[in-house]
């Protein structure tokens, strides 16, 4: 179950429990309130440290905590001091996000219209900073933003970065099943009424074709540290990945950026941080040939 700070109190936390949940994500974010502000948020630091110490006192399961990196105004002593005071909590789990600024959104026009306001000149530094301090805290990244301590990965969200079947229940929710070396994905309605009043009814139907699926399945392995199994690539698409993207594979294994060993293709610790441009490359092999 995901939350933010100001939601969590004992009883709601209790609830929680009782339902099942075994897993808390918290959106704390940055523990600097300027930095809060910058991006709009309406939870403080007090709340978040509030919030930490709730959980402390009545939350069992797994924990995992958000931060974001390249906020306006953040310096690297910043979003260190906050990687360390979330690892004084009992912390399985940190996700490390880079600060993404869609257009037209309040925050964009607020980049473009301040002066003095901008993002961070060295945003990429920042995130090696935290991804060191995060790993000499014992958490170890096992994926492009996230980062557990050993045997406390993230199952739900690795279902999805294996491509696995997954159900979505209830409005917006999204679901996709395999069908053979393609796949269907279907959206539910965001209209709480229409949902209600027949659910089956109000559904977006996406049947994805065998390359689209063939390159999601790229697009979501390739964010792990362990890569993608060529065995199960080649169960499901019958044929090799170092034949689908062979140019891209030979390309960047050549650069250190990747490596084949055993059944796993991957990206180097040096190519992770490259991901988009690798798939930018698989892209244009599979696409435009």
């Amino acid at each position: 179950m995901e939350a933010n700070p100001e939601s969590i109190t004992g009883p709601w936390l209790a609830a929680a429990a009782d339902c099942g949940i075994t897993r808390l994500s918290i959106g704390i974010q940055s523990l600097h309130d300027p930095l809060l502000r910058a991006v709009g948020r309406r939870g403080s630091v007090n709340a978040a440290r509030k919030a930490l110490d709730t959980v402390a006192d009545f939350w069992h399961g797994q924990l995992s905590v958000d931060l974001i990196c390249g906020i306006p105004g953040q310096t690297d002593t910043m979003l260190l001091d906050d990687i360390r005071e979330v690892s004084r909590y009992s912390v399985d789990h940190v996700s490390l996000y880079s600060l993404m600024v869609e257009p037209g959104t309040p925050l964009s026009r607020r980049l473009e219209h301040t002066p003095g306001f901008h993002l961070p000149d060295n945003e990429q530094d920042l995130w090696f900073s935290a991804r060191d301090a995060l790993e000499e805290a014992g958490f170890l990244q096992y994926e492009v933003s996230n980062f557990a301590k050993p045997g406390k990965e993230c199952h739900h969200n690795l279902v999805y970065w294996h491509m696995d079947p997954y159900l979505g229940a209830g409005p917006s929710a999204v679901g996709t099943m395999p069908n053979g070396d393609e796949s269907v994905r279907y959206t539910n309605t965001r209209d709480l009424t229409a949902w209600f009043s027949d659910p089956s009814q109000h559904q977006d139907i996406e049947h994805i074709s065998r390359k689209d699926t063939l390159f999601e399945v790229l697009l979501m392995g390739f964010r792990l540290n362990a890569g993608i199994s060529r065995k199960r690539f080649e169960n499901r698409f019958s044929t090799d990945i170092l034949v689908s993207i062979a140019q891209a594979v030979d390309s960047w294994e050549k650069r250190g950026l990747l490596v084949v060993e055993g059944d796993s293709v991957a990206l180097t610790r040096n190519g992770l941080p490259l991901l988009n441009r690798f798939l930018s490359d698989c892209m244009e092999e599979l696409f435009h040939q």
